[in-house]
């Protein structure tokens, strides 16, 4: 009798092992069973489940973990293995789902977020209070450099390109490119020619700027194909040679001067401002040069007169009726006209450049209305610094200037 209990009860007990075991067939760590062992049975397969246990999280956690070392050493994360926050919510919690906040203590300060509320999206990292853009600005002690590096291998003219390109939005939510920095390959032949351009949008270009306002190639040529307006000071070297090829080249108004040191050529008009002063105000020595304004205006009817005997003023010029002549020496005057029929020949000296409105008549010879035609001459003395002016409306007026004391014969007019 008591045989046959103890037989029952090794079977019952037999029963229920392998009930249990064969849960957790093939005991390799695969079937992550959460609900074994039942704490409800009786103690076995004690070792089975550690090493079972054991065998499941080397699994798992070699997946992204450096594989555990027979020491304390190891579990670090493998490269690649960290995951960032990524959406349109923006964190607060520890972890997605999770119900720690964020606070200011190292382990939150190295936290990322890839915010999708931009194409493509923004690399934010957890500065203790706020989330940041990640390469908002960059610092180095000692140098600082920022590498562009197209790995295409071409030799084609503007190929090779690297840009950096600004995004704006409208008030609409358009984003669309203000416009880009690019640096490229100059010409197409295989060597390292460069060219850099700046682009920018012309109001209809999407994220394509049509508009080149700078471009710079190999051989330094600056190209500016717009008007190009300078509110300071344009400067080149003692041998430069600064050309404007364009239709327009402007030079704001300023209160200094506008130097330019070199050649400066200009295929258009140059337009220069009203304030804009040369370097020098001293007169122009060359015809090629710009008479500034002070020289101009002491041309203006002030005719320069030479030393000696000449119908012709210091220009080489011959001498005319209604323009004021600036005697350099004393001398005298001469001249001769045509007249008939109210028509006149009149002679005028001052101290300034408007002998005939503000000065002193000193010779005149006229006919009346009922007159006859005839030729009339008057004869007067200029001293050295005044102006002298002749004025008729007969016809062919000769003017004829002589030095005081030049012993040279009067020229002969007819």
């Amino acid at each position: 009798m008591i045989k046959k209990v103890l037989l029952i009860i090794l079977i019952i007990l037999l029963g229920s092992l392998c009930m249990w075991a064969g849960t957790h067939d093939p005991w390799d760590g695969t079937l992550w069973d959460v609900t074994s062992p039942d704490i409800d049975q009786p103690h076995g397969n004690s070792y089975k489940e550690i090493y079972d246990l054991r065998k499941g999280v080397a699994i798992r956690a070699n997946k992204e973990h450096v594989t555990y070392a027979t020491s304390s050493a190891g579990g670090e994360h493998l490269n690649g293995s960290a995951v960032a926050n990524e959406g349109t919510t923006t964190p607060t919690k520890t972890v997605s789902g999770g119900s720690t906040a964020l606070s200011d203590i190292a382990r939150d300060r190295g936290r990322l977020w890839l915010d999708d509320n931009y194409d493509p999206p923004v690399l934010k990292r957890w500065d203790g209070s706020a989330w940041e853009v990640v390469g908002r600005y960059l610092v180095d002690s000692a140098s600082l450099e920022l590498y562009l590096h197209n790995a295409v291998q071409e030799d084609t003219d503007g190929g090779r390109e690297s840009r950096i390109r600004a995004y704006g939005e409208q008030s609409g939510g358009e984003r669309t490119t203000l416009g880009y920095i690019e640096f490229s390959h100059d010409g197409t032949s295989d060597d390292e020619k460069g060219k850099f351009l700046i682009k920018l949008n012309d109001g209809n270009d999407a994220n394509a700027p049509s508009l080149t306002p700078i471009a710079i190639g190999s051989d330094q040529l600056v190209e500016l194909p717009g008007a190009l307006t300078i509110g300071g000071v344009l400067t080149g070297g003692a041998s430069s040679n600064i050309a404007i090829n364009t239709d327009k080249f402007t030079v704001a108004a300023d209160t200094g001067n506008t130097a330019v040191a070199g050649t400066l050529g200009v295929t258009g008009v140059a337009t220069l401002g009203d304030t804009s002063a040369l370097a020098t105000s001293g007169a122009p020595t060359a015809d090629a040069q710009i008479a500034n304004k002070k020289y101009v205006d002491d041309q203006i009817d002030t005719r320069k007169l030479v030393q000696g005997i000449s119908n012709l003023d210091s220009e080489s010029n011959a001498m005319l009726p209604g323009h004021a002549y600036l005697a350099q020496v004393d001398g005298f005057v001469s001249a001769e006209a045509y007249v008939y029929l109210s028509e006149y020949l009149r002679g005028y000296i001052h101290s300034t450049n408007d002998p005939a409105g503000a000065g002193t008549r000193v010779g005149r010879q006229e006919t009346t209305a009922s007159g006859f035609a005839k030729w009339v001459t008057i004869y007067f003395a200029v001293p050295a610094g005044w102006y002298f002016e002749i004025t008729s409306n007969g016809d062919n007026v000769a003017i004829r200037w002589q030095s005081k004391g030049s012993d040279s014969k009067p020229i002969d007019q007819d």
